[in-house]
């Protein structure tokens, strides 16, 4: 068996077992601004009909070494912090007096996407926005920032994306809103928000969803 055979079969191997796993019943942070359905489905923890492949599943690996390589050079009571309310968990990656959230991929990407005025890079990136400005908004912080890092780099790299938290309490209201009032009535439509409107090629439901249809 190649060295690469060992790898995917291991990161495959990984994926099987997180199948299993007791999620919270909660919604993620994480899908914040994402489609309704995703988000719905997600927190009833429907089983997923499309997996990430093996190169989704490479970058994911690399986008948690990545993290990793950064936190633990941090104090360890500022990394990964519990925020959790009546219907919604996740862990914040970096809090100091400001909520800093990770977002890593290839150097190009980051480039591409990131390295421009955060007032275009909202525009694009807004789920990332609205997901760190929760964090922050519900540890009561002024500030919440996005550090874009290509994968295996450590902070700072010299992009950094910086909002006000009070400028996103609205925004914040209506997602949840929108996501308490369907859960309460049920199955909401399927609405890409996120990726310029191709959020449906990275679903994880996207087959259970055309079913629906």
């Amino acid at each position: 068996m190649s060295v690469k055979n060992y790898i995917d079969n291991s990161l495959l191997k990984e994926q099987e077992d997180k199948k299993d796993r007791d999620r919270s019943g909660k919604y993620s942070p994480s899908s914040f601004g994402r489609c309704y359905r995703l988000q719905w489905f997600n927190r009833r923890n429907e089983p997923i009909t499309n997996p990430p492949d093996l190169k989704a599943l490479r970058k994911m690996a690399q986008g948690t070494a990545t993290h990793k390589l950064n936190q633990d050079r941090l104090p360890k009571e500022k990394c990964e912090i519990l925020v959790e309310t009546l219907d919604v968990k996740g862990f914040a990656d970096i809090v100091d007096e400001i909520v800093y959230d990770i977002k890593s991929s290839e150097e190009w990407l980051v480039k591409k996407y990131w390295k421009r005025p955060t007032t275009f890079v909202i525009e694009d990136k807004y789920e990332s926005f609205l997901q760190v400005a929760w964090y922050a908004l519900e540890l009561q912080k002024e500030f919440a920032s996005i550090l874009p890092l290509p994968f295996g780099t450590l902070i700072p790299y010299g992009i950094e994306h910086t909002i006000r938290v009070a400028d996103w309490v609205d925004d914040i209201a209506c997602e949840l809103y929108h996501l308490r009032m369907y859960w309460d009535l049920g199955m909401p439509p399927a609405l890409p928000r996120a990726y310029n409107g191709m959020e449906c090629n990275y679903c994880s439901w996207k087959d259970k969803c055309k079913e629906i249809k």
